[in-house]
């Protein structure tokens, strides 16, 4: 894309400090989720860096506004957007477990946009159950879109 001159990318990454904080920080289409043991609901700890949140959901989801390598720094992507380049949240660590996926990772799983389908990836071993999240994915894309399919990487952390 002309406005990302090469190399660029989508990245999430976190810090957890046992019995202190856990600190979160993503530019791109990058996203991290939280479960937290006795809650069944999965939280999106994460906003994609995307036409479709800048246009209220109905832009392209391919078509990012941040990314590392992009050019554009906090203030220049705020004006622009209505979102920093790099964003970052931070809260007391809690028992759980967190998921950090790319963009071909959580889509094809989360067709309706509720992230619903990816709660069911964080049981078991954490080493089987991002393998399975990762070729489920995979193979989901390959079923319902043309071409190959989306980078799609993952990471499943355990949080004591």
């Amino acid at each position: 894309h002309p406005d990302y001159p090469l190399p660029a990318a989508a990245a999430v990454a976190a810090v957890h400090t046992p019995g202190g904080l856990l600190s979160i920080a993503w530019s791109g289409d990058a996203r991290a989720y939280l479960h937290l043991d006795g809650d069944s609901t999965l939280r999106l700890v994460t906003e994609g860096h995307n036409e479709r949140r800048v246009h209220g959901g109905l832009g392209d989801r391919h078509a990012l506004t941040a990314c590392l390598g992009a050019g554009r720094d906090d203030t220049e992507t705020e004006d622009r957007y209505g979102h920093p380049a790099v964003e970052s949240c931070r809260g007391p660590a809690r028992p759980g477990r967190l998921l950090l996926a790319s963009d071909g990772a959580y889509e094809p799983l989360d067709a309706e946009h509720t992230d619903a389908g990816l709660a069911g990836y964080l049981t078991g071993p954490p080493h089987e159950a991002v393998r399975r999240l990762v070729q489920d994915a995979v193979s989901r894309a390959r079923e319902t879109s043309p071409g190959p399919a989306d980078n799609a990487t993952a990471l499943i952390a355990v949080l004591p």
